[in-house]
């Protein structure tokens, strides 16, 4: 094990936490678990975090990285082995492209810093969620981190031109070009991006921005029919012309739970079966507005949805989005088990129906709440009760969710990474050919399992 004056001697006594220091964070998103550690590490450049990473690699130290801990995976759970290395006072933004829309920063850095720089330079940074305060560019990296704006702008790695990456065995791999083509040989920042840093430690990128629109309109739509939704969806596409921006949508389940105590939106019904949050963006205010507004008529005549409200206000539309981002209030709810699952939209009612018929049969008092980025496929769900689940329950409940999974074309993952929380159900959505390459990457690139550890697959497995 690598000495912990080794690690003093590379990022000084001030850059180094002891395992009781550590263990005063908290590893999981709406989870009061404790940092177990030896140490925790909190380099200031890439040059120590080379330095930490070769150190350890000398003595075959394990290492776990945490960015802005609020992954839902368990990708930040350590033991009280590991050094933790924290890229948190990564944390500068080097340089802006005004003429490229690109950003240089450090993985430290917030989504939200990145967001309100880009922008103050009059430029958009697309990728948005509701953790963008805490979460960082290089956990959004790592994790391949989605949000509300998928439908329109990609998932991160379509943010993402250039990556400055420490490998395990502490090279650093310099990729910071801000290139939107290079198609000179493999697309090396793709191994990283998702990886959850089991393949190396992202340290830099290179970041790609977007014109910021002039002109943003919103609406809180209600459907009675899930049919309703899918239809309205396509329909509002192709009638906005490419501005559509995101589709969010909210179940009773879990409407009524996040405004149980607002008493919900004025102008709409409290019990609606389904509720849609739709943003558009576009370059001219006034016309845009106009035309989302006729839009919202259009469709009303045509009878393809319920009610509307649509926001008049930049409050108003932070009181609509509040709705859909006040996760909070379900952490409070109970025990919870929470699921980030994707299949086609085609089959998703009729896997809802299946999973919630069955938890309601075989789990007592169980309540699955949901909602999700349908417009890219993703359903979020957590299964609520006011007392703990036993654990036979927890894996009942895994089980029902999972299952339909493989014959609906599904993933056991849609945004939130696999970490060690979803290893075990892997298999559900990938082939044993996928998984056996998985590995040979892995041991391809970190030979002694030294970088995150244990989470995604098993390098002990066979292939």
């Amino acid at each position: 094990m690598v000495s912990h004056q080794d690690i003093v001697d590379i990022v000084g006594a001030k850059n180094v936490m002891t395992a009781a220091e550590a263990a005063l964070r908290s590893v999981r998103w709406g989870n009061d678990e404790p940092c177990r550690c030896r140490m925790l590490v909190m380099p200031t450049d890439t040059e120590q975090v080379a330095g930490v990473v070769r150190a350890c690699a000398e003595v075959g130290q394990t290492i776990v990285i945490h960015g802005g801990r609020t992954g839902m995976a368990g990708g930040a759970v350590s033991g009280e082995t590991d050094v933790v290395l924290s890229l948190e006072k990564l944390n500068r933004i080097e340089s802006f492209d005004s003429h490229g829309r690109t950003m240089i920063v450090g993985a430290g850095v917030t989504v939200q810093q990145v967001q309100e720089y880009a922008q103050d330079q009059g430029a958009l940074f697309a990728v948005d969620y509701g953790a963008r305060g805490s979460a960082t560019v290089g956990g959004a990296i790592a994790t391949n981190a989605g949000g509300n704006r998928v439908f329109r702008y990609g998932m991160m790695r379509e943010q993402v031109l250039g990556l400055e990456v420490v490998l395990a065995d502490g090279t650093i791999v310099n990729g910071l070009k801000g290139l939107i083509k290079d198609n000179s040989g493999y697309d090396l920042k793709q191994l990283f991006i998702g990886s959850e840093g089991t393949l190396g430690i992202v340290t830099r990128a290179v970041l790609r921005l977007r014109p910021l629109m002039a002109s943003r309109s919103t609406a809180l739509i209600t459907f009675q029919r899930f049919e309703q939704v899918l239809i309205f969806l396509r329909w509002i596409e192709a009638r906005l012309g490419g501005t559509l921006s995101a589709f969010e949508l909210m179940w009773q389940s879990f409407f009524a739970a996040v405004t149980r105590h607002s008493g919900g939106i004025a102008g709409l019904p409290p019990d609606a079966p389904f509720y849609a949050l739709v943003e558009a963006e576009g370059g001219d205010s006034e016309q845009d507005d106009a035309g989302f507004l006729a839009a919202m008529e259009a469709a009303l005549e045509q009878g393809l949805f319920e009610d509307a409200v649509i926001a008049k206000s930049a409050g108003e539309r932070e009181a609509l989005w509040a709705i859909r981002e006040d996760i909070d209030i379900l952490m409070r709810m109970g025990d919870r088990i929470d699921f980030d699952v994707s299949l086609p939209t085609s089959g998703m009612a009729a896997y809802l129906d299946h999973v919630q018929n069955r938890l309601a049969t075989e789990v007592d008092d169980c309540t699955l709440v949901v909602f999700g980025h349908i417009a890219d496929n993703n359903l979020h769900a957590m299964a609520i009760r006011s007392c703990p689940f036993a654990a036979d329950e927890r894996h009942l409940i895994k089980a029902i969710m999972y299952e339909q999974l493989r014959a609906a074309g599904g993933s056991v993952s849609a945004e939130h990474g696999i970490g060690l929380d979803k290893k075990a159900a892997l298999p559900v959505t990938r082939t044993s050919a996928e998984l056996a390459l998985m590995r040979r990457i892995k041991r391809c690139m970190d030979p002694h399992d030294l970088l995150n550890p244990g989470k995604i697959v098993d390098l002990a497995a066979s292939d």
